[in-house]
């Protein structure tokens, strides 16, 4: 469900302003302004779903939740912590948990060479940035 606080973006990857999510009277209640590739916003209207279409058919303009590792790809560098920086460990990107935790492969190990444990860990940063 699309909710205000969060933060969208199309599934072709264009910014999204969600301006309401509760409009009356239709299939499409959530109202949001989509930043085209021309720098033009763009008003439309999307399921409670996020789906541009009713029938569930996936399509490019849909709504997708931004995540805080989307920018992450499997096996990147990273340093993660739980709450003590003094703990912290280096390791390589394996992925997300269902509730948005960073997760790296166990024992240092990487996606060729895991046995398809990883850890998860509160806080993840690429080394370098």
């Amino acid at each position: 469900m699309i909710t205000m606080d969060k933060e969208y973006r199309t599934r072709d990857g264009e910014a999204v302003r969600v301006l309401c999510v509760d409009k009356l009277g239709t299939e499409y209640p959530v109202i949001t302004l989509v930043l085209s590739r021309n720098g033009e916003e763009v008003l439309e209207e999307h399921t409670y779903c996020g789906r541009f279409y009713t029938t569930g058919t996936e399509s490019p303009r849909d709504l997708i939740e931004v995540t805080k590792y989307d920018d992450f790809k499997i096996d990147d560098l990273v340093t993660v912590w739980d709450t003590n920086r003094a703990n912290m460990v280096l390791g390589y990107f394996a992925g997300r948990t269902p509730d948005g935790m960073a997760t790296i492969w166990s024992h240092g190990s990487t996606a060729i060479t895991t046995n398809g444990c990883s850890i998860p860990y509160k806080q993840c940063i690429k080394v370098g940035s």
